[in-house]
Order: structure tokens, then sequence, then C-alpha cells
């Protein structure tokens, strides 16, 4: 019985083939991570946009307000008190969010 391959060369075949199969396995694992990585900082960045947004209109909104109810103080003090609630109200809203929006732990 003759090999076609010496034993050397057929074990060093044989390790070589290993280690491109587990470098393969490796990358696929890297890969697999990376995407898992892109996806949560995809949705890092989508909940930082929505609080953005939301505290970008519910300051704009304070601001408005708070404006309108200081002009309205000597004319409409009814008026202007409900103002100030609303100013209350939106503020108070917009802190709850921002605190939901914060990583657990956070201040």
């Amino acid at each position: 019985m003759t090999l076609s391959t010496p034993p050397r060369a057929a074990g060093t075949a044989a390790a070589a083939a290993c280690a491109v199969l587990l470098g393969g396995a490796l990358a696929g694992v890297r890969l697999a991570r990376a995407g898992r990585e892109l996806r949560e900082a995809r949705r890092a960045v989508a909940r930082a946009r929505d609080l953005h947004d939301g505290l970008g209109h519910a300051l704009a909104l304070i601001a408005i307000k708070s404006e309108l109810a200081g002009r309205m103080l000597a004319a409409s003090p009814d008026r202007a008190a409900q103002e100030v609630d609303d100013i209350r109200r939106v503020s108070r809203q917009a802190l709850a969010d921002v605190r939901e929006g914060l990583p657990e732990g956070a201040p």
C-alpha cells in the first residue's frame, strides 16, 4: 500500500485546514458580535433622538407659555395662572421622560 501524500505533509495540510476553519469560525463570532453591537448602538441613537425631540418640543412650549403668562399677568391673572399650570405640567412630564430615558442607576 502506497500513500500518495507523505504522512507529515498530510498532517500539515490537516492542521492548515483546521486553522482555516477555526479562523473562519472566529470571524463569524466576531461578525455576529459586531452586528449585535451595531443594533444596540442604533437603538441607543433612536432613543436619544426621541428624547432630544421631546425635550426640544417641551422647552419651546415652556418658553412660549411663560412669555404668554408674563404678558397676561396684569390683564388676565386667571388665564396667566392656567398658563403657569400648563408650564408646570409640561416641565414635569419632560423631566419624567428624561428620567425614563436615562440608564439604570444614573442620577
